[in-house]
């Protein structure tokens, strides 16, 4: 639905912490050749925040939410295979 809105012209900000919503997203973005920008904020301790800014049609941003999303998808691949 957030990608149709879209598509019709309306300009969409959205804040999420969830890899899901980000996932799909990237999905959508890479089926219908469609440059949706995200911007994926990080800080270091002590440090000043910094913003990376990524098309999702490249695929996912480097970015510690997905990043522990996709370890614990490993970690559990790991437990069902009894590795």
């Amino acid at each position: 639905m957030i990608v149709n809105i879209s598509k019709a012209g309306v300009q969409i900000f959205l804040s999420t912490h969830s890899y899901f919503v980000i996932k799909q997203l990237s999905i959508c973005a890479k089926r219908e050749k469609l440059d949706i920008q995200c911007c994926s904020l990080s800080k270091e301790k002590d440090k000043s925040v910094n913003a990376n800014f990524s098309s999702l049609d490249e695929g996912l941003p480097d970015n510690p939410i997905v990043e522990e999303a996709l370890k614990m998808f490993d970690d559990e691949l790991k437990v069902d295979l009894g590795i």
